[in-house]
């Protein structure tokens, strides 16, 4: 057997080390589009393509009644007031929420994202910009939104859904769940479940032609709910939701201390949901 010397255990750790350096790096370098499609792709989801343009993932699992479908937050982030000129979000947290569910239960779990994300420039170019900004929860989002998880309804035969959404993609969830009878469960994460008071509370644009959660008491009465909030989220602090608590006595809030906006969701979040709608 030859001897193998420092020399070459050197050399092969160096290999090893500059293989994932590059790949990390390839990572990097990828655009959010291929980024997101290799997060989905390494973790058992395939891609589903209809006619609603919205970019969606799905991993099926045993347990062929149940379907958890998990939607985007707003994107990219804000600048100065000012709106991204793309709302691809950098950091999809929906899909590693999505992913953390998938691999602790046997549902069937898809991700889909928002109006005008994950888009070419070409396709973006004609993605009209109130879609991710005043009217990003308008009955055109909510339609979008609701045609799309039919198409998952049918693809996957389930009977019942479970809706989550993170961030803005909360308030859309709520909205959602109004025009679907076979919702059995609303999550949100640092959702603006009042969008008056959020809007009010940054001191920017109203969402002129956005519909608000915290209106609709009567179409999700009965429907269990649970709504996490992190005591440190100053984006979507918890005061903002205090109007939907008081209109929806019978959902759950649920403050985490220590978490913000987004962290830390993600590392906890297969057990947090565990046992959240039963």
């Amino acid at each position: 057997m030859q001897h193998l010397g420092c020399g070459f255990g050197i050399r092969a750790a160096a290999a090893i080390f500059t293989s994932v350096l590059l790949s990390g790096c390839a990572n990097l370098l990828a655009s959010p589009v291929e980024r997101v499609d290799l997060l989905a792709a390494e973790n058992g989801f395939y891609k589903v393509v209809t006619g609603s343009g919205l970019r969606t993932y799905l991993r099926r699992g045993s347990d062929t009644s149940r379907l958890t479908v998990y939607i985007e937050g707003d994107g990219a982030h804000w600048r100065h007031g000012r709106p991204p000129p793309d709302p691809t979000p950098l950091n999809p947290l929906a899909l590693k929420l999505a992913i953390a569910d998938a691999n602790s239960g046997n549902a069937s779990v898809a991700y889909v994202a928002r109006l005008c994300q994950y888009l070419n420039p070409e396709e973006l170019a004609g993605c009209a910009p109130n879609l991710w900004t005043d009217a990003r929860f308008s009955t055109i989002a909510i339609t979008a939104t609701t045609q799309q998880i039919d198409a998952l309804v049918r693809q996957t035969q389930t009977s019942e859904v479970t809706l989550i959404g993170y961030s803005g993609g909360g308030a859309l969830a709520a909205l959602v769940a109004t025009q679907r009878q076979d919702v059995v469960c609303l999550m949100t994460v640092a959702a603006p479940l009042n969008t008056d008071a959020w809007v009010s509370m940054h001191k920017v644009t109203p969402l002129l032609n956005s519909l608000n959660p915290a209106n609709t008491t009567a179409a999700l009465g009965s429907l269990p709910q649970v709504h996490f909030q992190g005591r440190a989220d100053r984006v979507v602090p918890t005061e903002t939701t205090q109007l939907y608590q008081h209109n929806h006595p019978r959902a759950r809030f649920e403050i985490v201390a220590g978490y913000d906006h987004e962290c830390c969701w993600e590392e906890t979040w297969a057990t947090r949901i565990k046992n959240a709608c039963r």
